[in-house]
This record gives C-alpha cells, sequence and structure tokens, in this order.
C-alpha cells in the first residue's frame, strides 16, 4: 500500500468507519466522469492538480464543474505560480533552499527534480491562467487568497 494512503487511513480512521469519508486510488479524470452530474455540494483538492499537464487538467476541472450541484464549491489548495515573474523567481530559489536542507538525500533530490518537472511548460499552473480557465469553464466567485510561497487557495462556485 501507498505510505501516503496508508497515513491517509490512520488519520482519517473514524470518518471511514462512520461513512463520511472514502479514500479511493484510481486515475482522477476516469473517477470523475463517472460521477454524476451535479451530485456534489462541494469538491475539494489539495496539491494535486498542478501536476497534471495542461490539457489533462482542463478536463478534470470540466468533470468538476459538471458534477457539481448548481451554486456548489470547488475549493483547491494547491502550487500556483504568481503571475510576477520576479516573486516566482524568487519563492521558487526559496523552495529549492528548503529542499536543501533535507537530511534525506533520496527525498530532496526528489522534491528537486519534482519542482522542476512542475515548471514545464505543459504542467506548469499560473495563477493568472487558472483563474481565467476556471471563469471559461462555468465557474464564478473565482477568488484566490492565502499564499504561502508558491502554495496558494483558489475558491471557485458554479454557477
Amino acid at each position: 500500500m501507498n505510505p501516503m494512503v496508508r497515513e491517509a487511513k490512520k488519520n482519517l480512521a473514524e470518518y471511514i468507519r462512520c461513512g463520511r469519508t472514502e479514500i479511493i486510488q484510481k486515475d482522477a479524470l476516469k473517477y470523475l466522469k463517472n460521477v454524476k452530474r451535479q451530485s456534489a455540494d462541494c469538491l475539494a483538492s489539495a496539491l494535486t492538480i498542478h501536476n497534471f499537464d495542461r490539457s489533462y487538467r482542463e478536463k478534470m476541472l470540466r468533470e468538476i464543474c459538471r458534477i457539481l450541484k448548481p451554486g456548489g464549491f470547488f475549493i483547491n489548495a494547491d502550487k500556483y505560480v504568481p503571475d510576477n515573474r520576479k516573486e516566482y523567481q524568487k519563492e521558487y530559489l526559496w523552495q529549492m533552499a528548503q529542499f536543501e536542507k533535507a537530511p534525506d538525500n533520496d527525498a530532496r533530490n526528489g522534491w528537486i527534480e519534482h519542482y522542476k518537472i512542475d515548471n514545464r511548460p505543459e504542467i506548469i499552473m499560473r495563477e493568472h491562467e487558472s483563474v481565467e480557465l476556471m471563469k471559461r469553464i462555468g465557474f464564478t466567485d473565482v477568488a484566490t487568497s492565502h499564499r504561502h510561497h508558491l502554495e496558494m487557495l483558489l475558491t471557485a462556485r458554479k454557477s
């Protein structure tokens, strides 16, 4: 079992037992395509969507919009690249410096490689582009807040 899934199951055991939470390991887009239209009041994601290439990401966000009820909320805490290039460079270098402090070489090298992949043109998730995409898809009240270095909260409502 994936160590992250094992940890999630441990931390969420009470919620899983009472049926309030379910942990599902599937391709995100395939999973969402099988969810009934307008069946969810809210969908939340954390540190996942930035890993997808732009095409997959857009398809996934369209599916999220499809399954939300009118007035439903989407909340995403994720890595969004700031629009200001200098701010982004400063934060990127700060993050790389944090990785250099890691005591475990494998973990450090893995995170550095991950951040390099996140910067590929087909992957990078820019703040302004993300907000505009959400609006094009059909979300309203798209807002960003709580930026901490490269991580930020994006909220949106399905119209």
